[in-house]
């Protein structure tokens, strides 16, 4: 009886043990790798002046190395995206002149991002977990913008600038290491000119732990 009583306990001893090394596998430093859309958005008080015309959606490709505990997470994420280009070609009747022109008109958007992102992961060590996000950091924007018509020129930014985002999303446990996430994020870039420039961004990626 009492050999049956231990062989018990230690089989019970065990399965905690081995449920505790479960969870503790899921902590620790972990790198993830993202992909998706980025839509960039504007808001210019003055359009005409700032000839501000960006939209669409670009790639965005990132890479992030952090660390996991418990309901949290914390981690260092460079962003890149992919080029916002436009250009347009109108022709406009001149009723002073009595002839068309033709304009012609080139714009392009840079952004590169550098973040530092906290998470909670509202159920931790589940199959499914949804997530909360906020980050902040600095966004590399450039923008570039050229006209010809009966006349030509150009406007020209390249700042750095203050950045926050916010988002949410849900986890899926592949493994007890590896994690697959699903997400959103509203990112706030600042202004160039007088412009304010956004982004949204919807994103898939692999997470591994250590």
């Amino acid at each position: 009886m009492l050999k049956k009583m231990m062989i018990g306990v230690s089989a019970v001893v065990l399965g905690i043990s081995v449920a505790n090394s479960a969870k503790a596998e899921c902590d620790g430093i972990y790198m993830a790798i993202r992909a998706g859309g980025a839509n960039p958005t504007i808001d210019d008080d003055d359009k005409g002046s700032n000839r501000f015309d960006i939209g669409g959606t670009d790639l965005m490709v990132s890479g992030a190395l952090g660390y996991r505990y418990k309901y949290f997470r914390g981690e260092l994420e460079y962003i890149w995206r992919d080029n916002n280009e436009d250009s347009e070609t109108i022709t406009i009747y001149d009723p002073d002149l009595d002839r068309e022109i033709v304009s012609e008109s080139t714009g392009e958007f840079k952004y590169r991002s550098y973040m530092f992102n906290v998470y909670w992961d509202l159920a931790p060590y589940t199959w499914f977990t949804p997530y909360l996000s906020a980050g902040v950091g600095v966004s590399e924007l450039e923008y570039n913008f050229s006209y010809n018509n009966d006349d030509s020129g150009s406007d020209s930014y390249d700042k750095t600038r203050f950045t926050w985002s916010v988002g949410a999303g849900i986890s899926a446990k592949m493994t007890n290491r590896l994690n697959l996430d699903v997400g959103y994020r509203y990112f706030d870039f600042g202004k160039l000119g007088e412009a304010q420039i956004h982004n949204h961004e919807f994103y898939g990626g692999i997470r591994y732990v250590f």
